[in-house]
């Protein structure tokens, strides 16, 4: 399922934000 959600974000997303990038924004809020 989380896969599923990567993948379609990735396809959604003009680049990619890879899930290090994510947790790294998550950190920053």
């Amino acid at each position: 399922m989380a896969c599923s959600a990567f993948a379609w974000w990735e396809r959604s997303s003009r680049r990619a934000f890879t899930l290090v990038e994510l947790l790294v924004v998550i950190a920053i809020i």
